[in-house]
């Protein structure tokens, strides 16, 4: 049975099976990243913070990003995690710095001076306590900086059309699971109410919505989480394997079928401003 994440555990795990989708997730998501980056004025010799960088796949890209001019600064938990960003970056990354750090109970590091921006991806919704993970974002800005989240605004958007209730039944018991292992499922609102309160002034919003049919790329990313997922809920008792069951036999049934449609939970881009040094 998972940990709680109060623990330090990853609730959906940090094994290669994981690594993987995490890969394949940032490829389906990079376009819409890149563009973020640069509309939050990302460019070559920024100083930027990958918050909760996992195995590293945006920090490459971030790295690319600033190039040998700018530096990337990643902070992440998982004990695996770490030790795959390290080995990726080594090979040709001379401008990261990797960071063992714990959020909820360490400050971000800032030895390569205050940082130009801060990307902070699905974090949210994993950590105990929002407020102070944007505390410890706009204590690593220098004033001007700016932070740039994605996060879920509306989970229960996540299924498919025409509907099945096996999957709508998946989407309440994923929003259980997060609640109980400490994380908050629709953390953009939570993020937004943290801002002004850190001196963090909001710039834009933007929708990331995710609408797929089974021959788009898309698709794999709501249909691959629940794959990746579900055994979780099994083993946090809130799905039994005859419904664990009957879940990857309609995801199965909807991927057969080509007028289906898979929606994803609903997210946002955030991006906002450091406006006054912290007290």
């Amino acid at each position: 049975m998972p940990r709680s994440l109060e623990e330090g555990q990853y609730l959906l795990g940090d094994e290669s099976r994981e690594l993987a989708r995490l890969g394949e997730q940032h490829a389906l998501w990079r376009d819409r990243v890149l563009e973020g980056w640069r509309l939050a004025g990302i460019a070559a010799g920024s100083r930027v913070v990958d918050v909760g960088a996992g195995p590293g796949w945006a920090t490459e890209d971030l790295a690319a990003v600033v190039g040998p001019t700018g530096h990337v600064t990643a902070v992440e938990r998982s004990d695996e995690f770490v030790a795959a960003l390290r080995q990726r970056v080594a090979r040709s990354h001379a401008n990261v710095s990797v960071h063992q750090v714990d959020l909820m109970r360490e400050h971000i590091p800032i030895e390569h001076g205050l940082h130009d921006a801060a990307w902070c991806r699905w974090v949210a919704l994993f950590v105990p306590n929002i407020d102070l993970l944007v505390a410890r974002i706009a204590a690593s800005l220098r004033v001007g900086g700016v932070a740039v989240f994605h996060e879920y605004a509306n989970y229960r958007t996540y299924g498919t059309l025409p509907r099945r209730v096996e999957i709508e039944d998946f989407v309440t018991k994923a929003i259980q699971g997060l609640k109980q292992c400490g994380g908050t499922v629709d953390a953009a609102s939570p993020v937004m109410a943290a801002l002004a309160k850190h001196h963090l002034e909001l710039v834009h919003v933007r929708a990331l919505p995710v609408v797929a049919r089974p021959s788009e790329p898309f698709w794999r990313w709501p249909s691959e989480f629940i794959r990746t997922f579900a055994p979780q809920l099994v083993a946090l008792g809130l799905l039994d394997d005859n419904s664990h069951g009957r879940l990857i036999a309609a995801i199965d049934d909807a991927a057969r079928d080509p007028s289906s449609v898979f929606i994803g939970p609903f997210n946002v881009e955030i991006v906002a401003r450091l406006e006054r040094p912290r007290p």
